[in-house]
């Protein structure tokens, strides 16, 4: 289950970008595509780690430009 995250986590995959990421926001930027990303809180422990999560998205914003965030 999904329940608790490490900001390493939300780092995109080198496997699955191995051109980088750089290249999909660079590519949605071109073509006036605003980035957005299902998130799932960490539940682990009664959403004690809110922060840590509030900061993972905060840097998604902040490092690829994501503006919309699904949360579960």
């Amino acid at each position: 289950m999904w329940n608790k995250w490490d900001k390493e986590d939300w780092q995109p995959s080198r496997e699955k970008f191995p051109n980088g990421f750089d290249v999909i926001v660079d590519y949605a930027n071109e073509n006036g595509v605003e980035l957005g990303l299902w998130f799932n809180p960490s539940s682990d422990t009664e959403y004690e780690t809110w922060k840590q999560d509030a900061d993972i998205i905060v840097n998604l914003h902040k490092t690829y430009g994501v503006r919309y965030f699904i949360f579960k």
